[in-house]
């Protein structure tokens, strides 16, 4: 979904890769107004991004909703072990790698040392195992996934391994949704199959969830920038690779009416907005303060 953003002016992190149609106004992150701007040299880091999502999350747990509102927006704040790159494959994301019998009944995964979550704790294979039989509590996913585990073996505090009872090649696949998210081990156990409070929101990705006020139903939902964020080295592919934050802020406002969403890029009260419908598409292109921009649905590429 950000791409165009992130070439623009200030945002590197991609939003909402999954949007079947994204329309973006051109205004950057200071004051609204109609006129855009020229995208500088290189992004800069600052400013509060303002986008229009289509309504009110359901949940702030993608585990425990199947709602692709919830996975868009919270996959700033969650990450799982595994993402998908720019082809829509599964590559090591939390995990540093990985290894799988020849006969795909065992995989092992080495995890990323230093990875943090945003209550400062440091990930390990313990809160990997934890988030992992969650998983198998509140997704169907999961439950699919756990139907056909013989165990799972915390090798050490970096390595984490599934023995399965057949073989499951496309379990990175299943691990590539955010849905199958690491949090920490306590609230884990802790949460069983209800889904997290928002004052248990706490992840390993570039943004988090400060304080319960920035969390108002039907209002809006405000994220701001986890600065001890540990992203992977290589080059951004997709989802995949380094993934940097660079507003101070993402604040995301429920705006159901397609024609509203369409009013507040023009004038510049949104930055962004999301799943616009096509007949708009000649009325923002005209616009001197948006751009539109058609993505395929994630569904079109994924390779399930």
């Amino acid at each position: 979904m950000t791409t165009e953003l992130s070439r623009r002016e200030f945002l590197g992190l991609t939003l909402a890769a999954r949007s079947a149609a994204f329309l973006a106004a051109c205004a950057g992150p200071s004051a609204p107004g109609p006129e855009p701007k020229a995208a500088p040299a290189s992004p800069r880091f600052g400013g509060t991004l303002r986008v229009a999502n289509v309504g009110e999350l359901p949940a702030l747990d993608p585990g425990w909703t199947t709602a692709t509102i919830t996975e868009i927006i919270m996959q700033h704040v969650f990450e799982p072990l595994f993402t998908n790159n720019g082809s829509f494959r599964p590559v090591p994301h939390l995990a540093d790698r990985f290894e799988v019998s020849p006969d795909a009944t065992r995989f092992t995964f080495y995890l990323r040392k230093d990875v943090l979550f945003d209550n400062g704790q440091e990930m390990t294979a313990r809160d990997v195992a934890a988030s992992l039989r969650r998983w198998a509590q509140v997704s169907s996913r999961g439950r699919t996934v756990f139907g056909l585990v013989d165990r799972l073996e915390e090798v050490d505090r970096y390595t984490v391994r599934l023995i399965f009872k057949e073989p499951l090649g496309a379990l990175p696949v299943y691990l590539a949704e955010v849905e199958s998210m690491i949090i920490p081990a306590e609230i884990a156990e802790s949460g069983g199959k209800d889904r997290l409070p928002p004052e248990r929101v706490i992840g390993t990705g570039p943004f988090k969830l400060v304080k319960l006020a920035e969390y108002l139903v039907d209002r809006h939902l405000r994220l701001v920038r986890w600065e001890k964020y540990n992203p992977r080295p290589k080059p951004p592919d997709g989802l995949a690779g380094r993934r940097t934050a660079y507003v101070d802020e993402l604040l995301f406002t429920p705006v159901p009416e397609d024609s509203v969403r369409v009013d507040g890029l023009i004038t510049g009260e949104y930055h962004a907005a999301d799943s616009i419908h096509p007949d708009h598409f000649d009325r923002l292109g005209s616009s001197p303060s948006a751009r539109a921009l058609v993505v395929k649905p994630y569904y079109l590429c994924s390779p399930l």
